[in-house]
């Protein structure tokens, strides 16, 4: 009976450790955007699958589900629920779905995302300086792969997944020169200018 005990609990741990692994993040964000019962939407901001979005007139939010390559952008008013695989209209305007051309390791996304809002939350603490490395120092097939990147990378979200690849394949000098041009292009996402300076000693 405590041997059952034990082990439904166990299996209930890790039902609930798997609901809570992140699924998805915040590639673009404009406008009034809330988690539901958890307050404001950041950019970058890593989604659980099973999160609420709620958002306002006007508001748009690209969600990129880094494992697959998949971009989901939604606009308010409306509710949207993520799901494992895919991002669904509960009320309003069904997502527009695309591929993202880049594909970055979803553990450098998670790591640098968490780098940049936890720096922000708390102020004045820096995140750790990287020493700068630029990409044409590394070997041609990560030059070739992140030039194919830099091309098909057109949209606000492609530049945000460029970055991510730069830093991915380890170019941390191109990647913090791709997080200042985006930081001077939305200056209203602090993030952004977090990671501008995370190359820098």
């Amino acid at each position: 009976m405590i041997a059952r005990i034990a082990a439904a609990s166990i299996a209930a741990a890790a039902l609930a450790a798997q609901a809570a692994e992140t699924v998805a993040f915040v590639a673009d964000i404009r406008g009034n955007a809330t988690i539901e019962g958890d307050g404001k939407l950041d950019f970058l901001a890593e989604l659980p699958a099973g999160t609420r979005l709620l958002l306002g007139t006007g508001a748009t939010v690209a969600v990129t589900y880094a494992a697959s390559g998949t971009e989901f952008t939604i606009s308010g008013p409306g509710e949207f629920l993520i799901a494992p695989a895919e991002v669904r209209a509960e009320r309003g305007t069904a997502p527009r779905k695309r591929t993202v051309n880049v594909a970055a390791d979803p553990e450098v996304i998670s790591k640098v995302a968490r780098t940049a809002n936890a720096s922000l939350r708390m102020r004045g603490i820096q995140p750790p300086p990287v020493s700068p490395v630029a990409l044409k120092t590394l070997s041609p097939e990560a030059i070739a792969k992140a030039e194919k990147s830099r091309k098909a990378a057109r949209t606000f979200s492609d530049r945000v997944m460029h970055a991510f690849l730069l830093q991915d394949l380890g170019a941390t000098q191109d990647a913090r020169e791709a997080w200042a041009a985006l930081a001077r292009e939305r200056p209203d996402l602090p993030e952004l200018g977090v990671l501008s300076h995370r190359g820098r000693p």
